[in-house]
Formats: C-alpha cells, sequence, structure tokens
C-alpha cells in the first residue's frame, strides 16, 4: 500500500508562469512554490489511494502515526518545488531550540535544495563572506548603507544540475532567479527576513542575526550521486528495486510502483510497515537520526 500526493499551488511575489508547463491544473498568477508534500494545517497537500482522494485525510498531520510509527505535533517532512523570476528574499530559519522557546513552534527548519534546472545566468546565496563581521548588521538607521553593506556581504554561487545544497538552520541563504530546486526541510514555514532587495515586506533583522549560527557559516554542497544523509533527512538517488518501511519517494518522470503508473512530481508515501516494487528512476527520503526520540 502507498498514498500519492495531489500539489497545491502558491503564489509568491517573486513567481512565475514556469510551472503552468509540468502541471497543467497550475492557476495563473506568479506562482512561486508548488507544495508536493505539506502537512501544515489549512495548507495540506490531499492524499490519495488507489486513486480516490480520501477527505478524512486531507491534513497529512493526522496520519502521522499511520504512516511513521509515531504521534508528532505534525508531519515531520515537507517538499516543495522552487522557481523564481527574481530574488527570494536573503533570510535565516531558526533551529529548533529557538523555535520552541521564541516562536512556540515543535522545531525549527532545517532544508536543503537538490537543483534539477538553471538558466545561463542563475545565481544562489550560499552565506555570508568569511570575513564578514555579522554583529554590523544590527545598526541600520541609515537603509540605503545598509542595504550596501549587506549586498556586499553575501557570498554568491553559480549552481549546476546535479548538486544539493545542505542548509542548516542558522545559514543566511536566497535563491535566485532561474535556479529550479527540490525543497526538502522539517515541516515548518520559520523564516526570518534578513533583506528583501527593496520590496515592501516586513523583515526581522535582530531575529536574523540571532538565529545565525556563526559569522562565515555557508550551505554544504553535496551532489546526487553521492547523496546526502545528516540528523533529519537520509536522501539517495535510486532506480528499480524495492522500498520498504516509511520513506517519501519522488521522480520527475513517471514511476510505477506495483504496477501502477505514477505521475511525475508526484511523491509517494509509503507507511510504516509497508513494502513497494518500483520500476524506474527515484529520489529515495527517509527520516534522520534525530526522529528516533519520537519513534519508538
Amino acid at each position: 500500500m502507498f498514498y500519492r500526493t495531489e500539489p497545491v499551488f502558491v503564489e509568491r511575489p517573486w513567481g512565475g508562469s514556469d510551472f503552468r508547463g509540468l502541471f497543467p491544473q497550475c492557476p495563473d498568477g506568479p506562482i512561486g512554490e508548488v507544495w508536493l508534500l505539506s502537512g501544515i494545517k489549512g495548507k495540506s497537500t490531499l492524499i490519495t489511494q488507489n486513486g480516490s482522494i480520501e477527505p478524512e485525510a486531507r491534513n497529512l498531520s493526522d496520519r502521522t502515526e499511520e504512516m511513521i510509527g509515531s504521534t508528532l505535533p505534525r508531519f515531520p517532512v515537507m517538499i516543495k518545488l522552487l522557481k523564481a523570476k527574481e530574488w527570494l528574499s536573503v533570510q535565516v530559519h531558526p533551529d529548533d531550540r529557538i523555535a520552541r522557546i521564541e516562536e512556540g513552534e515543535p522545531w525549527g527548519k532545517s532544508e536543503m535544495w537538490v537543483v534539477v534546472g538553471t538558466d545561463e545566468e542563475a545565481l544562489l546565496i550560499d552565506g555570508l563572506k568569511e570575513d564578514f563581521a555579522l554583529e554590523s548588521l544590527r545598526e541600520r538607521s541609515d537603509p540605503e548603507a545598509f542595504a550596501r553593506k549587506i549586498e556586499t556581504a553575501l557570498h554568491f554561487v553559480k549552481p549546476e544540475i546535479g548538486e544539493i545544497y545542505e542548509i542548516p538552520s542558522g545559514t543566511v541563504h536566497a535563491l535566485g532567479p532561474g535556479v529550479f530546486v527540490i525543497e526538502i526541510q522539517q515541516t515548518s514555514e520559520l523564516t526570518y527576513r534578513l533583506f528583501d532587495w527593496g520590496r515592501q515586506r516586513p523583515v526581522q533583522v535582530e531575529k536574523a542575526v540571532e538565529a545565525v549560527v556563526s559569522d562565515g557559516l555557508r550551505a554544504k554542497k553535496h551532489l546526487w550521486i553521492q547523496g546526502l544523509s545528516n540528523d533529519y533527512f537520509d536522501c539517495s538517488f535510486r532506480s528499480d528495486g524495492t522500498a520498504e518501511g516509511f520513506c517519501l519517494l519522488l521522480s520527475q518522470e513517471s514511476l510505477t510502483i506495483d504496477h501502477i503508473r505514477c505521475l511525475p512530481w508526484q511523491v509517494i508515501i509509503v507507511p510504516l510497515g509497508e513494502k513497494v516494487r518500483l520500476e524506474g528512476s527515484y529520489l529515495h527520503i527517509g527520516l534522520g537520526p534525530i526522529w528516533r526520540s519520537y519513534i519508538q
């Protein structure tokens, strides 16, 4: 037995129309994110079994114990597709401790970007330059001077297809225009904006500075072929074979599971105690060791 998810399309000021080429049901408007898997209440993805929507399962958090074998405040993993026409805000996510103490949330937000597409001039920000003193950002009485200071402090990189950027909580980062990524993250919406490129949205500079783990911290770069394992996630690229226990599966192409053909970009949930047979190439996502304290 397995479940399939239905996407949620999210408008962002930096979004565009590119996702209409991947999803016929994608609405008009500046769509910046496609939530392939979300257990956030009020913004949950629908799950289906054998092609029929189960109304009682609209919030994944309601099925967490069934899926992973433990009761958690919400489904622990969130998966998105991101592609922007403009820069996303320069931001920081709090760690688990700050999230609990300051925000009353069960955990913070560590994430990773799997690069699946780039335009010719695509860039992203993977941290601050090593010689930049983070504390200097607390003084921002002159907005223009603050903008110049932060733009010179950011470390820009040109991403390539086949790379994974591991972004622990407390890392300054931003996705640039023309980068298409799969974002795999803890299920949280906690974001502190440090800088927003002149857009008139609120920023949380003090909170962002407090959340940064250390000056000069950078995202860690990996390759698809190597996969990635950390405290929160265990990700690897596989083809054919079997998958069992709780895991999430995602393919850019059609994937056949137990002789059932699944659509591209459809997250497959294999619950605890189940086993499926697969044909095709896919990303396999399991939980990292930090969740063992919940799963007994």
